[in-house]
C-alpha cells in the first residue's frame, strides 16, 4: 500500500476522531457509550478497507504506548481493561466496512443503501461480539468475577443497542451524502 501525503492525513484525522470519539461518551457502570463506532464506520466508508484499519491500529498503537487517548487512559496495561476488546473490534470492523462499501460506485441508489446498512451492521455485529467476548474473559480471568455470555451480552451489548442503531442510521444516510462529494475532491477512495 503506497500512501500519499493526503491519505496519511486522512488516516491521522481518523486517529485523532478515534480519541475525540473516546472523549465524547456517556458513563455506565462497565462500558461508556462512546462516538467512536460512528468514527470508525466512516474511516471504513471514506478510505478503503486498509487505509481504515491503518487508522485504528495507529490509534491503538497511540494508546498502548501510553497517551490517554482511551476511553479510561492508556498505557500498555490497557489490555487488562475489560473495554480493550471493543477497541480490537474498531480495527476489524474498519476493515470490514471499508471493504464491503469500497466498490460502491453510486451512493444514490436503493442497491447502495442496502450494501451500507449491511457493511455497517456488519462492523456493528463485529465490535460487539469482540468487545463482548473480551469482557468475558477479563472478567473471568483477570478481575476473577465470574461472567458468562449472557452476563457479557447483557452488560457489553444489550445497553448499547438503541443508541448504536441510531449511529448506524446516521452514519449511512450521512455517508450517502458526504462520500460522493469527497469522492469529488479526491479525498475519499474511489475504486
Amino acid at each position: 500500500m503506497t500512501l500519499k501525503t493526503q491519505d496519511l492525513l486522512l488516516i491521522s484525522m481518523f486517529t485523532s476522531l478515534m480519541a475525540v470519539g473516546a472523549f465524547i461518551r456517556i458513563e455506565t457502570p462497565l462500558v461508556p457509550i462512546t462516538l467512536q463506532f460512528a468514527f470508525c464506520a466512516y474511516a471504513g466508508v471514506i478510505l478503503g478497507a486498509k487505509k481504515a484499519m491503518t487508522s485504528q491500529m495507529l490509534y491503538l498503537i497511540i494508546g498502548l504506548i501510553g497517551f490517554p487517548v482511551f476511553t479510561r487512559g492508556g498505557g500498555p496495561f490497557y489490555v487488562f481493561e475489560p473495554t480493550f476488546g471493543y477497541l480490537v473490534g474498531f480495527v476489524i470492523a474498519a476493515y470490514v466496512i471499508g471493504k464491503l462499501t469500497e466498490r460502491l460506485d453510486a451512493f444514490n441508489t436503493r442497491k447502495a443503501i442496502i450494501k451500507l446498512t449491511f457493511a455497517i451492521t456488519a462492523g456493528l455485529v463485529i465490535v460487539y461480539i469482540t468487545g463482548m467476548l473480551y469482557l468475558m474473559l477479563i472478567m473471568n480471568t483477570v478481575l476473577e468475577t465470574p461472567m458468562r455470555l449472557y452476563g457479557a451480552f447483557a452488560a457489553g451489548v444489550l445497553p448499547f443497542i438503541a443508541a448504536d442503531v441510531i449511529v448506524a442510521v446516521v452514519v449511512v444516510v450521512s455517508a450517502m451524502k458526504i462520500v460522493p462529494v469527497l469522492r469529488g475532491y479526491h479525498l475519499a477512495e474511489k475504486y
